[in-house]
């Protein structure tokens, strides 16, 4: 899978440590290759957000599986408590 992340999470993956930001790298690396990971569906968002949970913070994302190569692209990268208000 193609992973394509936001300016908004990069923007995010600055404001935190450089070992959280590999422990978000390798599992995000973990998902585009064997579709491995703590991954929740977010209940009604539209288009359908998902959740990967990594140690107290959150990537939320979208799949878009319609193209030729599937893609993950990534929305934020968030800290649980800030995860689920938007």
């Amino acid at each position: 899978m193609i992973v394509r992340w936001t300016s908004r999470a990069i923007k995010d993956l600055k404001k935190i440590t450089r070992e959280e930001r590999k422990k978000i790298q390798k599992a995000v690396d973990e998902l585009a290759d064997s579709d491995t990971g703590d991954v929740r569906h977010l209940v009604n968002s539209n288009p359908p957000r998902y959740r990967l949970r990594v140690g107290s913070l959150r990537v939320i994302f979208i799949r878009d599986d319609a193209v030729v190569e599937k893609q993950i692209n990534i929305l934020r990268v968030l800290p649980r408590d800030k995860a689920y208000r938007q």
